[in-house]
């Protein structure tokens, strides 16, 4: 946008004010360079304005992204120590099964 306003302000000031503007009245050199200089910089700024907020969003954003990450590594180490006890807790309950009832009836479980 930026570069399009430079563009369009060196084109209209070569081919003259009323070529891809047309005005009522002429306008005097200065003032017609004044007129230029405002329209570069109010598309400058409203960049700026609009560039400012997506890096603050990308900030943000990553910023959230930190925080999901280290609280998918606590759930995953959860995970891990939770599969470790029940596959403890299975054998647990199968020595049991197996030193407490009889071959036959333990193998049926």
């Amino acid at each position: 946008i930026f570069a399009a306003s430079i563009i369009m302000a060196v084109v209209e000031q070569g081919l003259g004010p009323h070529a891809l503007t047309p005005q009522r009245g002429a306008l005097s050199p200065m003032w017609y360079a004044v007129c230029a200089w405002i329209n570069v910089n109010v598309v400058s700024t409203v960049l700026f304005v609009v560039l400012l907020i997506a890096v603050v969003q990308l900030r943000c954003n990553k910023n959230e992204l930190n925080e999901n990450e280290s609280r998918i590594e606590d759930l995953n180490r959860l995970l891990m120590l939770q599969t470790e006890r029940l596959q403890m807790e299975r054998k647990l309950t199968h020595k049991l099964i197996f030193n407490t009832f009889p071959e036959n009836v333990a193998g049926a479980f």
